[in-house]
């Protein structure tokens, strides 16, 4: 069974996710559009400055951080021969990665909304359903999911970087914005979604016996 700490962090998360589910809409009816036009104001060398802070949350760098992540954890599983739980540990923290990109990505292609450059530029908003094009994958933003998916999970393993981790999600996530990749309701979606993404697999893994390892 979790233990007292491990429900008080889990409640004050679901909380917050809570709280970014409401502010999503509002964005999305009275901040999206004007925040995106400003971002967009500021000129190519900013949007490219900004998205230079998002990179470590990029596919590549997903996929990449999965596999070492999954090797490290047998080998050290095999060689030190640690507990189950160890390896559960870090199996969370992969499955949390593939999980939150993957399924952000599956909603990109549901719901097709035009990235802000297409607004700026064109003048088209909006939603075009079951689409690949690039140009309409803005919702919702899969680095701020990928982003706040890590910092969840690990937040378990190591509580007391918890507000670090946020932070640096926080960065990651805005970034986009500022990068004028996305609205602000974009990352605040795909926030939550990453949330609760490692949530769900934190709840998957303890029917399993894991529970996470406090910090040291």
């Amino acid at each position: 069974m979790p233990n007292a700490d491990t429900r008080l962090s889990t409640g004050r998360l679901l909380a917050g996710v809570a709280l970014i589910s409401l502010l999503a809409p509002v964005a999305l009816l009275f901040l999206d559009k004007p925040l995106a036009r400003f971002c967009w104001s500021l000129g190519p060398a900013v949007r490219a400055a900004a998205g230079v802070l998002s990179a470590p949350a990029s596919l590549p760098v997903a996929l990449v951080a999965a596999v070492v992540l999954m090797v490290a954890s047998c080998i050290n599983v095999r060689v030190r021969n640690r507990t189950l739980r160890s390896e559960l540990a870090s199996i969370h923290l992969v499955g949390t990665i593939i999980l939150s990109w993957g399924t952000s990505q599956s909603l990109k292609a549901v719901f097709g909304r035009a990235r802000p450059g297409l607004l700026v530029e064109h003048g088209i908003y909006g939603f075009r359903f079951f689409t690949r094009d690039h140009d309409f994958s803005s919702f919702p933003s899969g680095h701020a999911a990928f982003a706040f998916g890590v910092a969840t999970a690990l937040s378990f393993v190591g509580p007391r970087h918890r507000p670090a981790l946020l932070a640096a999600a926080t960065v990651v996530a805005l970034s986009r914005v500022l990068a004028g990749a996305h609205y602000l309701s974009d990352v605040l979606v795909g926030a939550a979604l990453g949330s609760l993404v490692a949530l769900a697999a934190l709840r998957l893994l303890r029917r399993h016996g894991f529970e996470p390892l406090p910090g040291r």
